[in-house]
């Protein structure tokens, strides 16, 4: 048999359709799942749909990657396939895979490791990348130094929909899963570089909160390879997906859009509900970093509110505070609270102004916060006379604040 010049192999967290790793040659190692009743391959053994339901059921489970001597036993098994096999690895700061994979590679003389940085179908976009480089009969070193620059135009921003799972699984602190619970926000988490961090949230209801992070995502279309993007998601509904695929033609024209269930690994991580859409951009991805490079001068223009407090809830992250102080600015509440108080919808405006006082206070907007506080009481009390009698003022003075915050950090555009 002749070998090939060069054999693209991965791992199964790639989250590629067996149509595409096979159209392509990509070999996948599997990944591995570990629960209370053994260790488990990676859709092979358990895929995910059944992990979703048993992690729902209570049950605890977490990812776990090959052994070394599992990487030794795949790659003996493809060394005669080609010349050179490029095995491509997931973050190594996400996952010890890489680090396992590149000490099972020194066994062989003819196995190079190469660190996406990413995960998921991130990670997939790169190994599709380095098949097709394959297939154009490109050497090993050329494809490498491709890869290198392809990274970091590869967009890796995932929607969480459920933090418990990623705080379980120890990849998501306890501080970020308390602050969300608190805020009543979804967090984007945003690799670069291998690493995981939480660069932006969003604040609202899950619909919206999902087509304001797909817009979010697609705003500079012209940045954007059309060729494919991955819709990668745990157990979403049919009638979310139709959203999700509707909202990304109405900004970006793909060829192809890809639906993929997120493996039994990366899905007992990040659980039920959580989205990906990721893509390439045509030069270096930069989507969701924070556009100010300095985020403390603008908390110090803004002595109108107590953002040292503020500060304390994002343990001192200012970066973090800014993206929070943005999403304050668009999830404008005075409308719905207005159509509540028409109505004398008194539940709903209870339970809306209950946000406001909370994301008021988390921000350091404490009077205003004291004032959306006496209007909740008073709907709890049957008090609509003082509501009506208030309501307009307060809202007065909750635009005031959110005017001059937009007058210091601007208004982000979707």
């Amino acid at each position: 048999m002749n070998k090939l010049p060069v054999l693209i192999t991965t791992d199964s967290v790639c989250d590629l359709p067996g149509q595409l790793t096979e159209q392509y040659h990509i070999l996948v190692n599997p990944y591995y799942v570990v629960t209370e009743q053994g260790r488990f391959r990676d859709e092979i053994e358990v895929g995910s749909e059944d992990l979703v339901s048993y992690i729902r059921a209570g049950n605890f489970a977490k990812s776990q990657s090959p052994k070394v001597e599992e990487y030794e036993a795949f790659f003996a098994s493809c060394v005669d396939q080609a010349e050179t096999i490029i095995h491509i690895a997931m973050g190594r700061y996400a996952s010890v895979g890489y680090d396992n994979a590149t000490a099972a590679a020194a066994k062989f003389s003819n196995v190079r490791v190469f660190h996406s940085k990413h995960l998921s179908s991130s990670l997939g976009l790169i190994a599709l990348y380095a098949a097709e480089l394959a297939e154009r009969m490109m050497d090993a070193d050329t494809i490498i130094e491709k890869l290198e620059a392809y990274t970091d135009k590869v967009s890796s921003a995932f929607l969480l929909f459920d933090l418990e799972y990623m705080y379980r699984a120890k990849r998501l602190s306890r501080f970020v899963r308390n602050l969300s619970y608190r805020l009543l926000f979804r967090p984007v988490l945003y690799m670069k570089q291998g690493r995981i961090a939480v660069k932006k949230v969003m604040f609202g209801r899950w619909h919206p909160v999902v087509r304001k992070y797909v817009n979010h995502l697609l705003k500079h279309p012209r940045d954007i390879d059309t060729r494919r993007v991955f819709v990668t998601h745990v157990a979403l509904e049919p009638d979310m997906l139709d959203m999700i695929k509707k909202e990304i033609l109405r900004r970006v024209n793909f060829e192809s859009i890809i639906f993929v269930d997120a493996s039994a690994a990366i899905s007992c991580n990040c659980g039920s509900g959580t989205v990906g859409v990721l893509f390439a951009r045509k030069s270096e991805e930069n989507g969701l970093l924070p556009q100010s490079n300095e985020p403390m001068a603008m908390l110090q223009r803004m002595d109108f509110l107590d953002w040292r407090t503020g500060m304390v809830y994002v343990a001192d992250n200012a970066e973090l505070y800014i993206e929070i102080l943005q999403e304050y600015l668009a999830d404008d509440k005075a409308v719905l609270l207005k159509t509540y108080l028409d109505e004398q919808n008194w539940n709903d405006y209870r339970v809306t102004v209950h946000a406001l006082k909370s994301s008021s206070k988390t921000i350091g907007l404490n009077e205003l916060s004291e004032e959306a506080r006496l209007l909740e009481f008073a709907c709890k009390d049957g008090d609509y006379a003082y509501v009506c009698d208030h309501h307009e003022e307060v809202m007065e003075h909750y635009h005031s604040y959110c005017r001059k915050i937009e007058a210091v950090i601007g208004r982000e555009s979707v």
